[in-house]
């Protein structure tokens, strides 16, 4: 999986947009990108399906 931040800025998503999108909080977002946590059970599934089918897929 590529990094979050740059699939973040993929899709052009602000780090709280995208705690909104995972719902969860925009320090476990800064966490990831900084390498200090990983996220682990629905986020990280999430983030697959963002990675693989886009926002189209949250709407």
């Amino acid at each position: 999986m590529r990094s979050i931040r740059s699939l973040r800025e993929r899709y052009q998503l602000s780090q709280s947009v995208l705690a909104s999108l995972l719902n969860t909080s925009i320090s476990a977002v800064q966490q990831w990108e900084s390498g200090e946590k990983r996220p682990g059970g629905p986020s990280q599934r999430l983030l697959d399906i963002l990675e693989r089918k886009g926002l189209e897929a949250f709407v």
